[in-house]
């Protein structure tokens, strides 16, 4: 596992490696190219090499059947490296199977994701959907919506005077400004 996930797995099962996986670099909720490509060249060393050969010897020792991927980019290269069936189970493959427009002024940043995600394109995939959102007619995706705890479901609708907002860049502010500029 990598980042963020790495702690939690770690705390609830015996055996979780670390990997340092992939990163993208943003800035103002953009991908910076450029800066991703030198944020993960830092990344090689030789520690990083022995530390992902150590984890190939771990899952060979354990001979895995299937690899099911939430496109963690190590097990996607170890299922095609291995010859094994992969199925991935992620929202990332929904920029190639989704059924959607692509606004003008986006289609650039579309491209760059278009091509990331295609070079980690596996044939069975399972799209997390949100509300509204539809696979292609010809998709070979099979699309689910997202699994919502225990604790959400049933809640009921509370209107007080405060947005509760989850934001996966902390520096992105401008959505503050336009929730701030609703008047429910």
């Amino acid at each position: 596992s990598s980042f963020a996930a790495y702690p939690y797995l770690k705390s609830k099962f015996n055996r979780v490696y670390k990997v340092d996986g992939l990163e993208f670099a943003f800035k103002d909720n953009r991908v910076m190219s450029l800066n991703t490509v030198f944020k993960n060249i830092r990344k090689i060393s030789r520690r990083n090499y022995n530390n992902l050969k150590r984890l190939k010897s771990r899952i060979d020792y354990f001979k895995p059947e299937i690899v099911i991927s939430d496109w963690e980019l190590f097990s996607i290269y170890y299922a095609r490296d291995r010859k094994l069936k992969l199925l991935a189970f992620d929202n990332e493959h929904y920029l190639l199977e989704g059924d959607y427009s692509v606004p003008r002024w986006y289609k650039l940043s579309y491209l760059k994701a278009y091509v990331v995600i295609n070079m980690y394109k596996v044939k069975d995939m399972i799209c997390v959907l949100l509300p509204g959102q539809k696979l292609k007619n010809d998709s070979k995706a099979y699309g689910i919506m997202p699994i919502i705890r225990d604790g959400l479901i049933g809640k009921k609708l509370i209107k007080k005077d405060f947005i509760l907002v989850y934001k996966s860049v902390p520096k992105f502010d401008p959505i503050l400004d336009v929730l701030k500029e609703c008047k429910e």
